[in-house]
């Protein structure tokens, strides 16, 4: 008798699946969970202070993309850094500049109860296709009675 490709051959009959590739399967499904529940923390932990700053902000300026941080150097005022986008080219001598300054230190002050920041450091961009973003940095005391 010829063996015919279509005949089961006794190499073929004796695999079955290996209980080592099911673990595997089920360990890489539980690293990524675990890396996913990670790094969902690390971010929560990270930037959950600011959330209440950027929910406002991005309520105020629903465009601007709010990006909200804050630090601490040591011998350093506590600052929050603010990046926001605008749709105007911002230099020094244009009064939207002004206001929107203006605004973001009124919701930043209003919510920075109790003050847990000094210095109110916001840039305002604008992001140009194949260019550089025009931006400016405006620097504000958010607590003029607190050293």
């Amino acid at each position: 008798m010829t063996n015919s490709p279509l005949e089961t051959s006794p190499e073929l009959s004796n695999t079955r699946r290996s209980p080592r590739g099911r673990w595997l399967v089920v360990g890489l499904l539980l690293f990524g969970s675990l890396a996913t529940a990670s790094i969902s923390l690390y971010w929560s932990v990270r930037l959950g202070p600011y959330a209440p700053y950027r929910r406002a902000l991005k309520t105020a300026f629903p465009d601007g993309t709010p990006i909200v941080e804050g630090g601490n150097l040591p011998g350093e005022p506590r600052l929050l850094r603010v990046v926001l986008k605008v749709a105007f080219s911002p230099t020094a001598e244009d009064e939207r500049v002004l206001e929107t300054a203006n605004q973001v230190h009124h919701i930043v002050r209003e919510l920075d109860e109790p003050p847990q920041f000094d210095t109110l450091l916001l840039f305002l961009v604008r992001p140009q296709p194949e260019k550089t973003p025009e931006r400016i940095e405006i620097r504000r005391e958010l607590h003029s009675d607190v050293k």
